[in-house]
């Protein structure tokens, strides 16, 4: 195990120091680790494989895939490649975790924002390739509503900048009647 967690800080190309402070232990430390017949406590194989994604079986035997891909680590790669910030962080992943008819909802919201702006600075917006509409009858109330939602959100924020969008020109005016909602 002496040599894998010499070779997982070689690979992930950071310093003894660097490894210490991840897993909350001094330079020391990881040095007396990388050391053939060095002891490894428990609870730094845990720290290693929490900070680092490591597959406990690899750590412990040269067994499997040396990384695991969580979700927050596929989150967490994305946040750092980015260098997103933690407000954009938690957008990110609020946005992942909502079902897919709300996050389609969200997209149409940030379409129809995006439009809005291009259109007051006078930028084109390029156009998308046209997703293929559900029926009303064949969407689900939350779907509706979902798309409602965004719909009017993108309407009120146009409004606020003084800009018009027509909810009518979105959304068809049975959905409209069925949550009350007049034109």
């Amino acid at each position: 195990m002496n040599e894998r967690i010499r070779e997982l800080r070689k690979m992930l190309d950071i310093n003894q120091t660097d490894f210490g402070k991840k897993i909350d232990v001094s330079q020391r430390v990881v040095s007396l680790m990388e050391t053939p017949g060095g002891t490894v406590t428990d609870r730094n194989f845990n720290a290693i494989c929490k900070a680092f994604n490591v597959n406990p079986d690899w750590l412990r035997h040269g067994v499997g895939e040396i990384f695991v891909e969580t979700r927050e680590a596929l989150i967490q790669s994305l946040v750092d490649e980015f260098d997103l910030s933690p407000n954009e962080a938690v957008l990110l992943k609020t946005f992942l975790e909502l079902p897919a008819e709300h996050r389609k909802g969200v997209l149409n919201w940030a379409e129809n924002f995006a439009r809005t702006m291009a259109a007051q600075l006078g930028v084109e917006f390029p156009q998308r390739e046209e997703m293929p509409n559900k029926p009303d009858a064949e969407k689900t109330a939350e779907e509706m509503q979902a798309e409602l939602a965004a719909e009017i959100a993108a309407r009120d924020a146009a409004r606020k900048r003084g800009a018009t969008t027509s909810l009518a020109s979105t959304t068809t005016s049975g959905s409209r009647e069925k949550f009350g909602i007049k034109s």
